[in-house]
């Protein structure tokens, strides 16, 4: 807040003159420490905070990624171990892009083709 000159002005004749309460403030500080102190408090959540534009949507996941490919060889052989590989195979999994990419243009449009089926 940027202090006026009138503010200035005031405050420096407010600080010459001794402090004084009048009656109706002596009488409604109590009040304001009530509902202060009277209100719950309230932690905002993250998902408050931040609209989820995905709440709806669904993740894409890889059909033929490595853990699918692995439940898939370990079927017959490993039905138990299997069906571990395959809740680990039915979640969506991230595809980091960056420097190390020689064309970045082209794995993106590549991974975008894969996904849509374009």
């Amino acid at each position: 807040m940027r202090f006026t000159v009138t503010m200035q002005l005031r405050l420096r004749r407010r600080m010459k003159r001794p402090l004084r309460f009048s009656r109706g403030l002596v009488r409604a500080l109590p009040l304001v420490a009530l509902v202060i102190v009277a209100r719950p408090a309230h932690a905002q959540t993250v998902g408050e905070a931040v609209v989820n534009l995905f709440r709806s949507s669904k993740l894409y996941v890889d059909p033929s990624s490595r853990a699918k490919q692995q439940a898939n060889a370990w079927r017959r052989s490993r039905p138990a171990d299997a069906a571990l590989m395959d809740k680990i195979a039915n979640q969506p999994l991230t595809r980091w892009i960056g420097s190390w990419n020689v064309n970045i243009g082209k794995d993106v449009s590549d991974a975008v083709s894969r996904i849509t089926g374009a």
